[in-house]
């Protein structure tokens, strides 16, 4: 069998392995210690992706053939507005209704990695560098050299930039492309805050409110079946030496003496993670970005997938897995 790897652990990647090790034999490269990627989940609480939408086929799809379920997210109730004077009671407007996962997104990942029978997974992997070595790829990490018939990448575009090295290097056109693409969450900082009751849900509230002053900017109920939470996402200008202390001061000003206790605080800034995104993507988006890209190299010996280079709801879990779909499909006939 000819020889794949892939260049990174989270949706895209794994989702790759368990389409191709029927016809390839698959190494994964995992820089982290963990699988999942931008995929993170504690205790059922998911501190990167968390939603999917009834249209959003694939997604819906593997999750079902997987044994998992969807619950959907809880709107019931009203909204509050938030301003450094007051906080307001509102309904908001009906939006396209959102669900989770049972178990949080990395029920998924874990699922994915347990059909994997023949694939190699190295965690702790570094790759460094692709050359060209006659009609096969080199490949150099931080471990050891390896030679694989073809190279699939997973890395956000700008990413690839920053931590791979290509010989002969990536034409300027595709250099210039990839710099221009923004990393989905890679400006995202989130938290979740877990409390002993959903009180919110007590006093008519959703869990969803909107800030103009505070440093989570949005707010949405993060409960599971029997853990009680909301998550919110904080502003890129907050201080983050404090966070967990001023978000438990607007916890106090939206919900005053209402809220119970809080056990249990986790957050995630994805501006730091090493392996997530770049320093240009720590800048606040001002729109959902225009994803797509048809990219490859040397022939086809090297393809780059993942949600940022799907024309196909790019930064969602769906872009992920239709861009993985089309090569798969390409390298399977």
């Amino acid at each position: 069998m000819k020889k794949i790897a892939i260049i990174g652990g989270g949706l895209s990647g794994l989702y790759a392995a368990t389409l191709l090790e029927n016809n390839y034999n698959i190494t994964l490269f995992e820089a982290r210690e963990r699988l999942g990627g931008r995929v993170y989940t504690v205790d059922g609480f998911d501190l990167g992706p968390s939603w999917i939408w009834p249209h959003q086929n694939r997604i819906v799809e593997l999750v079902r053939s997987l044994g998992l379920s969807i619950f959907r997210q809880y709107r019931n109730g009203e909204a509050l507005y938030e301003t450094p004077q007051e906080v307001q009671r509102f309904n908001p407007a009906p939006n396209a209704p959102s669900g989770r996962i049972i178990g949080g997104i990395g029920a998924l990942i874990d699922q994915l990695a347990l059909q994997l029978k023949r694939a190699q997974i190295n965690l702790c992997e570094t790759v460094q560098m692709l050359a060209q070595n006659n009609d096969q790829i080199l490949l150099t990490s931080n471990k050891n050299e390896y030679q694989f018939d073809h190279v699939i990448i997973t890395l956000p575009p700008r990413l690839t930039l920053q931590s791979l090295r290509f010989d002969p290097p990536l034409p300027t056109e595709l250099q210039n492309r990839f710099a221009a693409t923004p990393t989905w969450m890679g400006h995202s900082v989130k938290c979740v805050i877990e409390f002993e009751t959903p009180f919110w849900r007590e006093m008519g509230l959703s869990g969803f409110c909107f800030s103009h002053s505070g440093p989570m900017g949005e707010v949405h109920d993060a409960c599971t079946f029997d853990r009680y939470a909301l998550f919110g996402f904080i502003r890129s200008e907050t201080d983050m030496r404090t966070i967990e202390a001023q978000v438990r001061q607007q916890l106090q000003h939206l919900f005053g003496e209402n809220a119970s206790p809080i056990i249990g605080f986790h957050c995630v800034d994805w501006r730091k993670e090493l392996f997530s995104s770049v320093e240009i993507d720590a800048r606040p988006l001002m729109e959902h970005p225009n994803y797509g890209l048809n990219s490859d190299y040397l022939n086809n010996k090297i393809t780059f997938i993942g949600t940022e280079t799907s024309y196909h709801e790019g930064g969602y879990l769906e872009g992920a897995l239709a861009s993985t779909d089309k090569i798969a499909h390409l390298l399977n006939t």
